[in-house]
């Protein structure tokens, strides 16, 4: 039985990933030559981590630490790295798994699907 077609991760002209407090996602990357829905394709070492979080409720910090509901790609390769795959709802979350909110700037482009 064939893997369900999951959207790929596609980025905005010049788009970063960032968390809602405006931490950076820095290991995103995207190779311009290959778009898809005219939006380079993310290909990126996982998980997705977040730098820069100024989350702090209460006036305790609680930073965003990583991205969740991504996945790599087991056929789709750019430049030999596999393409990034939204595999659920993406979420921040802080390195003990509490969820921080949705990531900001990130795209997936729906009709270009993978496995």
């Amino acid at each position: 039985m064939a893997a369900n077609p999951l959207p790929l991760l596609v980025l905005p002209p010049g788009g970063l990933g960032v968390c809602p407090h405006g931490g950076q996602m820095p290991s995103l990357v995207a190779d311009a030559k290959v778009l898809a829905a005219g939006h380079p394709i993310a290909t990126s070492p996982l998980p997705l981590g977040i730098v820069g979080c100024s989350f702090a409720p209460g006036g305790a910090a609680h930073p965003c630490g990583f991205v969740s509901g991504v996945q790599p790609s087991t056929r789709i390769t750019v430049n030999g790295k596999p393409a990034l795959l939204v595999s659920q709802p993406m979420l921040c979350k802080a390195p003990d798994q509490a969820p921080q909110g949705a990531p900001l700037i990130l795209t997936a482009a729906a009709k270009v699907v993978g496995t």
